[in-house]
């Protein structure tokens, strides 16, 4: 969607009666905010994986250690209710 937009806009500036000079600049403009873009999206698919992942142990480390858990647990809820 927002690609598309960028697109449009590129569109727009091509068609404008703007010097050859301002349109190169506004189009790179364009196309740096649609590489950046890219790259987020990228950097949050990776964040999300990692995210996930961590989940996974942290389940995984419940499963396998029920006690510590229940303690750590109450230790923090206490902790909060202490207003620490």
């Amino acid at each position: 969607m927002i690609e598309e937009k960028i697109q449009k806009l590129i569109d727009t500036i091509t068609a404008s009666s703007l010097t050859d000079i301002d349109k190169e600049s506004l189009i790179q403009s364009c196309l740096d905010i649609k590489k950046a873009i890219q790259t987020m999206h990228e950097n949050q698919a990776q964040d999300i994986k990692y995210t996930h992942q961590s989940l996974s142990d942290l389940e995984k480390f419940e499963v396998n250690h029920p006690t510590l858990t229940h303690c750590i647990d109450i230790l923090a809820r206490t902790l909060s209710r202490l207003g620490v």
